[in-house]
């Protein structure tokens, strides 16, 4: 999980033409949820084998103990 985390933080997120960062009201204090209309960010996805572009909602939750 950390390492699909840091690809997507350090790799492919930057890869979105015109990507301006997450939106901060998309963090509620427990976690955040983001959508993308394609997978080809990701460099481990080869374009010649993509028969039709899928979306993805990636759910990222932080747990913390109440204090």
């Amino acid at each position: 999980m950390y390492e699909f985390l840091d690809r997507l933080l350090c790799i492919a997120l930057p890869r979105i033409r015109d990507f301006r960062g997450v939106p901060a009201k998309s963090f509620d204090g427990a976690g955040t949820t983001a959508g993308h209309p394609e997978q080809l960010i990701f460099p481990e996805i080869r374009y010649d084998k993509v028969d039709m572009t899928r979306g993805m909602d990636i759910c990222i939750e932080n747990l913390r103990p109440d204090g």
